[in-house]
């Protein structure tokens, strides 16, 4: 098993075709969101999203691609992120998400996701956002004003003579 792991990995290194997955959070509060993220580099195909039971979707599957060309090498990264509201408490299962290209059909790992009570009502912050997360945004939220600094002393008039 290990050789073949091996070789797994080198080929990966070698044609540098890659598939993954991630997401942002793996334990989530009822009424939070949080993103799948799955990327395909150096690889084209069919983007096949996982069956996902329990949630809502509320954004996706959306793709941004990438080309960057230097010294006439050229690499291309697409990827894919679908934002998803969970609907009741409990461990989540995602199926991994399928890339069908013309050779073969690429699979990412699935992913489980923990969905725990939220009797306060808190938000979570995606950290990655710079503490900004457009599905939680409410613009009834009370704004705090930074406080002017204290104990400043009024400026000197100067005269001229």
């Amino acid at each position: 098993m290990r050789n073949i792991v091996l070789l797994l990995f080198v080929s990966s290194i070698s044609f540098g075709q890659s598939f993954e997955g991630i997401v942002n959070r793996d334990t989530v509060l009822l009424g939070n969101t949080f993103t799948l993220k799955y990327y395909a580099d150096q690889l084209d195909g069919e983007f096949e999203a996982p069956a996902l039971s329990g949630l809502n979707v509320i954004s996706g599957p959306n793709s941004s691609m990438s080309l960057n060309i230097i010294n006439g090498k050229a690499s291309k990264k697409i990827s894919y992120s679908i934002t998803v509201l969970p609907d009741k408490v409990g461990v989540i299962e995602i199926e991994p998400a399928l890339l069908i290209a013309e050779d073969s059909t690429y699979m990412s790992f699935p992913f489980i996701i923990e969905v725990l009570p939220n009797p306060d009502g808190e938000v979570q912050i995606d950290e990655q956002a710079n503490g900004f997360d457009f599905f939680n945004f409410s613009p009834m939220q009370p704004r705090t004003l930074p406080k002017e600094p204290q104990n400043v002393k009024p400026k000197r008039k100067i005269k001229r003579i």
